[in-house]
């Protein structure tokens, strides 16, 4: 039960907690009326000093509270700004170290301006929380928040790495892995296409529709991974320094993650303060304008996200084939009609998955696997094959029956498991015999009949040869091994878990 003294209590508690954080908004605005640059250390002791007085505030439901909510709400403003502020600098300052391929537009210029836009919202949300705490005649310290410990934003030298390199036999495989990981990213979250959809449409249009803190949480934690990846099995190695497009790689994967880190910040602060907390009030909007925080997540952070990830899209394929072990082996061809558009398509879909080169051949004829179409043409190689295999197959039954009539070579031919009927019947009443035709002329023509229609297919163990990355031919081995997707007749089949990819 709330009393007068667990009020002045609690005044006692936040003066307290908030004593350090009043001093750090002090700093913020001296550093933008002086026009000095926010140095990141005391940035980082705003982000830390924001967040303890925001879980305080919490602890003790203020959040909730009509006196203590937008007080509350200026705090939880000011860990946003000072924390994506944090990461831009961070990027300012540690980008023209990437090693990374030229793109559309000024990047830098870019991270200067988030900066200059974040630096203006945490010196609006500093001002605020000063004027509020005036207000609610909270007694906090005088002074400004001095920094004992001054730092270079920009380092001066590098010590050496005199380390050496470390030898990992493992790596080369973790580069393949990497690489694909990369480019499955880029095709099953769809971020190119989905930026494209939302740079021509409002913010309040984007967020959380397209582009919602959960998924961009996601997509961050992924490209963060991949990083902790490189760093644990490539940073340091032989093979590293014998391959200049390795750094390529890590500092694609780097500038992608801390422009994903802003992003998902940005989407965050839209979707928990400005469209919910306190937005009856106006704070949050007060701090980040809609246009201010379209800027920040689609003109600067998704954009370059966009472009980056196209940029090592080729360098991932290069890499992909310069390190990934090749192999060759023999899968039969699908029962059911063949590579038509369903077999065809789940092997393109394995192929794309790994982004490696992998190329179908039977007898002189080959195709690149990664396109259902080039597979499904190269079904008819398949069936020419089946046609003359069972025009030798009709030849040989005929003599062997002799007589006048198609049904009973039609009948021998389903007998021996040359053909498979799908119809309820032949249904061949209506084909007569063309005058002076032998009995296999006309058995022939009416398969080709029974073809075209559908009404049958050609049993014919047929082996068809894959070369390329030893991992896509062991998924396409695999997807061999359960027909296909598909039954003798058809019908799907539930896919293993290993391929469960190809579900999405």
């Amino acid at each position: 039960m709330e009393t007068t003294e667990n009020v002045r209590d609690f005044d006692i508690l936040a003066m307290c907690k908030c004593g350090n954080l009043a001093r750090l908004c002090r700093y913020v605005l001296e550093c933008t009326e002086s026009g000095e640059p926010i140095a990141r250390n005391p940035l980082s002791v705003f982000v830390q000093e924001t967040r303890r007085s925001e879980e305080f505030l919490d602890a003790y439901g203020a959040k909730h509270n009509t006196y203590w909510g937008p007080f509350r709400a200026i705090i939880a403003a000011g860990k946003f700004a000072s924390d994506v502020l944090y990461k831009a600098l961070h990027l300012k300052y540690a980008a023209p170290f990437y090693h990374l391929y030229p793109v559309e537009g000024d990047f830098i210029g870019a991270t200067d301006e988030a900066v200059r836009a974040l630096t203006a919202v945490l010196a609006d949300v500093s001002r605020e929380f000063l004027s509020v705490a005036a207000e609610m005649e909270l007694d906090l310290p005088s002074g400004i928040y001095n920094d004992y410990c001054p730092e270079n934003e920009l380092p001066r030298f590098f010590l050496p790495w005199d380390t050496g390199t470390r030898r990992n036999p493992e790596a080369g495989r973790t580069v393949v892995n990497i690489a694909t990981a990369f480019l499955n990213q880029l095709e099953s979250s769809d971020i190119i296409g989905t930026y494209r959809v939302a740079r021509e449409r409002p913010l309040r249009d984007c967020v959380p529709d397209l582009f919602c803190e959960r998924q961009l949480r996601r997509y961050e934690n992924e490209f963060h991974n991949l990083q902790a990846m490189y760093d644990t099995a490539l940073t340091g190695t032989d093979t590293e320094s014998a391959d200049r497009d390795l750094p390529f790689l890590r500092g694609h994967i780097t500038v992608v993650f801390h422009l994903l880190e802003i992003a998902t910040a940005v989407g965050h602060y839209q979707e928990r303060h400005v469209r919910s907390c306190q937005e009856e009030k106006g704070l949050p909007l007060r701090f980040l304008s809609e246009e201010r925080a379209r800027t920040l997540l689609l003109d600067y952070s998704m954009a370059y996200v966009v472009r980056y990830l196209e940029k090592a899209r080729d360098l991932c394929r290069s890499l992909l084939q310069k390190y990934a072990e090749n192999a060759e082996i023999s899968v039969p061809a699908p029962v059911y009609r063949g590579f038509h558009v369903r077999p065809s398509s789940l092997v393109a879909k394995i192929v794309r998955h790994y982004g490696t080169t992998v190329t179908m051949s039977l007898d002189d004829d080959t195709c690149d696997a990664s396109s259902a179409m080039d597979i499904i043409r190269f079904n008819e190689k398949i069936y020419a094959i089946k046609r003359r295999r069972i025009a030798q197959e009709v030849a040989r039954t005929t003599d062997r029956i002799g007589g006048e009539e198609l049904m009973p070579v039609f009948l021998s031919l389903l007998e021996e498991r040359k053909i498979v009927l799908y119809s309820g019947g032949l249904q061949l009443e209506d084909f007569p015999r063309v005058p002076g035709e032998t009995l296999a002329e006309y058995a022939n023509r009416g398969l080709a009949r029974l073809l075209a229609t559908g009404a049958i297919d050609i049993r014919s163990d047929i082996e068809i040869r894959l070369h390329g990355d030893i991992r896509v031919l062991e998924d396409i081995r695999i997807l061999a091994m359960h027909g296909y997707g598909e039954d003798s007749m058809g019908n799907n089949v539930t896919l293993p878990v290993e391929l469960s990819y190809l579900r999405r």
